[in-house]
């Protein structure tokens, strides 16, 4: 049987880690024998890293580029992230309005011409405003199987949802480490606290004075651990780069602001294309402070003991996902009558067990290779069809 040409859509080739590493995990866990038949929507180009090479097809996310493609194939795959969601303030939402949009056009272009339409391990929500609901129904409705990553995904959408088609998985960046040897446990690592740092100035649930806050909050945190705990090491890492949106001043802000207290325990990680490097180094941390969800998902899988700061509801979600106690979670706006973040850095980084994530990891991977199964088998009379011929 030859196996039908796939179009898999997604935020890639954005300067993002999290992205890179869904499709760094799509890849590695997709049978060989599809080798050759995948056509990657991506922003300039492939850069050859997710593929380890797999001959892949790259082809400009834009929606005509987009649409001859979907015209050539026989499955279009959205893989991965948290595309549809509305927690932006009022202009930084019509960007992303357009961008669901594009992601709809071309999933109902493929659902007209009998494509099968596949959206796959994707975070929903919050979808507060009606043009965000709007366009999610009527993108939920072009497809043939959906699964996602959450119980709180679940739970948005069910009610949207014919039955038969939606399944509870898991991230696809879990499924990046596989084949990788056990990661050494976090006592036999260095005293290290691995950082990612993001700015909540554009979240509608946050905006620019709560983020100066925080960010005001966690430097003098950061700073007190720092002189409290003479053996830590930090690493910080620049896990969004690019030039929009990125990551990269406010995380040299941290860097300086420590260095400036001892140089020599404290490194700055530029963005990295390769989602596997980023993973190893986050494996060389035995704590790691996410504001980020796939910095999150990274220190889980590399078996961290971690503090999440929920920027987005979706931070939230991961938290319950992992099982992490609740304490394990501060939200970027105080919390009355919480713990506050210094108190919570204190207690991660004595090895209090309230930072230690409860759902197995092997578990975690086992669902997240659940998002595959449309490649090797019918699931609800809904695969990836294979069409006759030779490879």
């Amino acid at each position: 049987m030859r196996r039908p040409r796939v179009l898999i859509i997604g935020h890639y080739g954005g300067h993002n880690t999290g992205d890179e590493a869904m499709l760094g995990g799509l890849l590695r866990a997709l049978p060989a024998e599809w080798k050759g038949n995948l056509v990657i929507a991506r922003k300039g180009g492939g850069n050859g890293v997710a593929s380890e090479g797999r001959e892949l097809n790259y082809v400009p996310c834009r929606f005509f580029p987009l649409a001859r493609q979907v015209f050539r194939c026989e499955g279009v795959v959205l893989g991965g992230g948290t595309h549809f969601h509305d927690d932006y303030a009022q202009a930084r939402y019509l960007r992303h309005f357009l961008y669901m949009a594009r992601i709809v056009a071309v999933s109902w272009l493929g659902h007209l011409l009998g494509r099968q339409v596949l959206w796959l391990g994707i975070g929903f929500g919050p979808l507060r405003r009606r043009s965000a609901r709007y366009l999610t129904v009527l993108g939920l409705q072009s497809c043939d199987w959906i699964t996602v990553r959450d119980e709180a995904s679940f739970r948005e959408i069910a009610h949207w949802v014919r039955p038969g088609r939606l399944a509870r998985t898991f991230d696809l960046a879990a499924l990046l480490p596989v084949g990788y040897p056990p990661w050494p446990s976090p006592a036999e690592r260095p005293f290290r606290l691995g950082i990612s740092v993001t700015s909540a100035a554009r979240s509608r649930s946050a905006g620019r004075e709560v983020d100066r806050r925080f960010h005001e909050t966690a430097l003098k945190a950061l700073g007190q651990v720092y002189r409290e705990f003479p053996r830590l090491q930090i690493r910080i890492f620049v896990l969004r780069g690019g030039k929009r949106e990125d990551d990269g001043n406010l995380s040299f802000s941290y860097w300086n602001h420590l260095r400036e207290i001892d140089p020599r325990r404290v490194e700055l990680r530029k963005y990295d294309p390769d989602p596997a490097r980023t993973l190893r180094a986050v494996a060389g941390c035995s704590h790691f402070l996410a504001t980020r969800f796939h910095a999150g998902l990274m220190a889980y899988l590399a078996g961290c003991r971690m503090l999440l700061v929920a920027y987005h509801r979706k931070v939230q979600d991961q938290g319950r996902e992992l099982g992490l106690p609740e304490r394990a979670v501060i939200p970027v706006r105080e919390r009355p009558g919480g713990p506050d973040l210094l108190t919570s850095l204190r207690d991660l980084l004595d090895d209090s067990p309230a930072f230690v994530a409860g759902l197995a990891r092997s578990e975690a991977i086992t669902r997240a290779r659940a998002n595959l199964l449309p490649f090797r088998e019918p699931i609800s009379g809904h695969p990836i069809r294979t069409t006759g011929g030779s490879e």
